[in-house]
């Protein structure tokens, strides 16, 4: 257990350093008018040097990839977070998406997807435009739309709902070593790992409707992962309200271990099917939005999320063998 412990500190407290201290990438916002034949888009960056940068490009892409380039006519720094661009467009109407690309010698390049909308076609200008630049900071996180700073939550909420289904889980093992052996420590386990496995889902909770508000605009909205995260808490709820029902010990063990059984086999699909099957939810992961792909997780954010999972993983068994040693002590005074 000392080794659990260690392993628990080490790997929670270098995540959440990391997770506070590393920068936020460069982001992208634009706002475009069209007029006498020209396009003005307004770029306001995040976390940007446009002005203190020593190179400087903008272009626009009809695709990811940017081989399709428009390069502006003219460009205007306001500031390291401001700038103007210009483009030519001529009389042909073709409403079409673009992507703002912006690249500095200090920021790397960063791209808006889907930024711009034009009714008419894009003239480039006849100057190379593209010259994408490596951030001279390496060790950045990813500026996702709507998440901005709150993307650092990743390492605290979803890892606790991991936390959470894996305390269920090994709680389940001990419901079934009981069923098999009828040992009353195997249910003073089980029952342990279900109180730090509901713990760690109330936090769970907590820290999903504080990021709700920040990305969603309330801190609950109804959410079908919401509604399917509450209904596995109040299971669980129910599985401690039971335990407190019966004063014999083994007519106790017994129903809470078969109860428990079937409440961990909620778990999959509550957490995971019926949501993502819903085209409703906005959580990652549902209606076609990604969940840990390239979009949501970086190399740089996976580097600190799986220690993050393995952290509050090895905080919970540690908290529950404190628990469970409370609990023997407590039988041991009532045997006497």
């Amino acid at each position: 257990m000392k080794v659990i412990k260690i392993l628990a500190i080490v790997l929670l407290v270098s995540a959440s350093v990391f997770a506070m201290l590393l920068p936020l990438d460069g982001g992208l916002e634009s706002n475009s008018t069209i007029a006498d034949g020209k396009l003005q888009i307004d770029i306001t960056g995040t976390n940007t040097h446009f002005k203190d940068a020593d190179e400087v490009y903008f272009w626009l892409s009809t695709n990811d990839s940017a081989r399709e380039l428009f390069c502006p006519a003219a460009i205007t720094i306001q500031d390291n977070n401001s700038a103007t661009l210009t483009f030519k467009t001529d009389t042909t109407t073709k409403p079409t998406f673009y992507n703002v690309f912006a690249s500095t010698s200090t920021d790397g390049t960063m791209m808006l997807k889907n930024g711009v909308f034009a009714r008419q076609v894009i003239v480039s200008a006849d100057n190379s435009c593209r010259n994408p630049l490596e951030s001279t900071i390496v060790w950045k996180f990813p500026n996702r739309e709507i998440l901005a700073e709150s993307i650092r939550n990743i390492f605290f909420h979803v890892p606790m709902w991991f936390a959470m289904m894996t305390m269920y889980l090994i709680s389940m093992v001990f419901a079934i070593i009981y069923l098999v052996k009828k040992n009353l420590f195997a249910d003073y386990w089980a029952s342990e790992f279900v109180n730090t496995g509901t713990l760690f889902g109330i936090l769970g909770m907590l820290t999903g409707m504080v990021w709700a508000q920040f990305t969603w605009g309330k801190f609950w909205s109804f959410d079908i992962k919401q509604i399917t995260s509450s209904i596995l808490l109040m299971i669980y709820f129910a599985y401690i309200i039971l335990r407190s029902a019966f004063t014999d010990p083994h007519q106790r063990a017994k129903l809470s271990a078969v109860y428990n059984i079937f409440a961990a086999l909620t778990i999959v699909p509550l957490i995971f099917i019926i949501p993502n099957s819903s085209s409703g939810s906005l959580h990652p992961g549902n209606a076609g939005n990604p969940a840990f792909k390239s979009y949501d997780l970086d190399n740089i954010m996976r580097i600190f999320f799986y220690p993050a999972i393995l952290g509050w993983i090895f905080l919970g068994v540690w908290i529950t063998y404190l628990y469970f040693k409370y609990r023997t002590l407590q039988h041991k005074l009532l045997s006497r």
